[in-house]
């Protein structure tokens, strides 16, 4: 089973990750939750990082 951390990019004034935001089991409830959200933090961008459960690696699987 993987695991879907989001997080959010402000940039402005400049770039800056504001940290791990929500953890979800499915990249779907993940979406969900920025499309829910995304209208609040114009200007930002999403990551959905994706961690394999068989190991300690994470892929960037999506910026939203």
């Amino acid at each position: 089973m993987n695991t879907y951390y989001v997080y959010r990019v402000n940039f402005q004034p400049e770039p800056i990750i504001q940290g791990k935001i929500e953890k979800f089991d499915e990249e779907e409830e993940a979406k969900q939750y920025i499309n829910k959200n995304k209208s609040s933090y114009q200007g930002s961008k999403w990551l959905i990082i994706r961690q394999v459960s068989s190991s300690e690696s994470y892929e960037l699987q999506e910026l939203i």
